[in-house]
């Protein structure tokens, strides 16, 4: 699932200043899941058809833009936790969104439509970028889902409850080797998506969002939406970004993914730093992003000669859900990164070539 979190999100931004960067965030700030959530039985659960299980998921990728809700919520992954408190609404056709990381040093995420202004704390640093397509808890879903039956079979499995809310929960299993399996706790009467489970082949929970506490449909407190980091001495950088066609810049991919369409490819550029190629895929739930820049040297030059670049190895780093796939084509640094079997990222991976090649 594409469900980035917010070190995630900054992972992402930052990657425009260095591809091998990008891949240390990744690392360094993705988390995997030490709790076990319990599911009481329903055989008699009222989703009890594919239609109306396809009908909740589609509701609940609509109640996560459209209503409003402030709560906190809780990411959890191996031994480590992230909290987050996020305030949402919905104004004028456009989501306005304030998201704030509550441990650690300050971090801040405000949505304005499709712009996103990120504040890190260390480094006094701000992200401003637009255009692009992100999901973030409890926004995990799109909507036109009837699709994801040919990959996933989609299954009411009972209920429970989160942050003092009953629930039901529906999860998705698998069809193939190339995906994980999702649980998703739904508030019935509002349709909002209350927690998130991704699930492992051999059933252990990789990793999992979860509200502690929420409240949906009331006011919001005046300034709810207003940024709290300081506005004096930061160092902003502006992401800029164009949609491009991959194959145009040179790129192929020779392997696809069954169910992973591309949704989206552009250019993204900050700064002085070099250009980088995004691309990303998603089969409807789990989402895949590929970077492709130029390398750097130990100096931090870009290097654009082929005949001087280092062969160097596949490298597969996994951390919980997400996966990371690495490798150097030429001059160029190729980075794939997902939450889905590490099978997926290789297969798409290696596929990646030049067209002249």
């Amino acid at each position: 699932m594409v469900g980035f979190r917010f070190s995630q999100l900054s992972a992402i931004a930052r990657q425009v200043n260095s591809t091998r960067q990008a891949l240390r965030q990744y690392l360094l700030q993705a988390m995997s899941i030490t709790a076990l959530f319990t599911v009481s039985p329903a055989p008699t659960f009222a989703y009890d058809s594919l239609e109306s299980e396809i009908n909740a998921l589609e509701r609940m990728a609509q109640a996560s833009q459209r209503l409003t809700y402030d709560g906190i919520f809780v990411y959890r992954s191996a031994d480590r936790m992230e909290t987050s408190r996020i305030v949402h609404t919905w104004q004028a056709g456009r989501v306005l969104e304030r998201t704030e990381v509550l441990d650690g040093s300050l971090r801040e995420m405000i949505r304005n439509g499709d712009e996103t202004t990120s504040f890190f704390a260390h480094g006094k640093r701000l992200i401003v970028e637009s255009g692009t397509t992100r999901r973030q808890f409890p926004a995990l879903l799109p909507s036109g889902l009837r699709h994801i039956q040919r990959y996933y079979t989609v299954q009411s499995v009972g209920q429970g409850r989160v942050a003092g809310l009953d629930s039901r929960v529906i999860a998705l299993i698998p069809r193939d080797q190339l995906r994980y399996g999702h649980e998703f706790w739904f508030d019935p009467v509002s349709g909002l998506l209350l927690r998130s489970t991704i699930i492992g082949g051999h059933g252990e929970s990789l990793d999992s969002f979860s509200f502690t506490q929420v409240n949906i449909g009331a006011s919001l407190p005046k300034n709810a939406l207003k940024p709290r980091f300081p506005t004096q001495d930061l160092s902003v950088h502006k992401v800029t970004t164009t949609q491009v066609i991959p194959e145009d810049l040179g790129w192929v991919f020779k392997k696809q993914l069954p169910g992973f369409r591309r949704i989206q490819a552009m250019t993204r550029h900050s700064g002085n730093e070099p250009q980088t190629l995004h691309v990303l895929l998603s089969d409807g739930v789990a989402t895949i992003s590929v970077f492709i820049e130029l390398s750097a040297d130990p100096a931090g030059n870009t290097s654009v000669d082929s005949s001087k670049a280092q062969v160097r190895p596949v490298v597969i780093s996994s951390m919980g859900a997400l996966n990371v796939y690495h490798r150097q084509l030429k001059e160029y640094t190729i980075v794939v990164v997902g939450e889905v079997p590490v099978l997926a990222l290789k297969l798409l991976g290696d596929g990646i070539a030049q067209r002249n090649e």
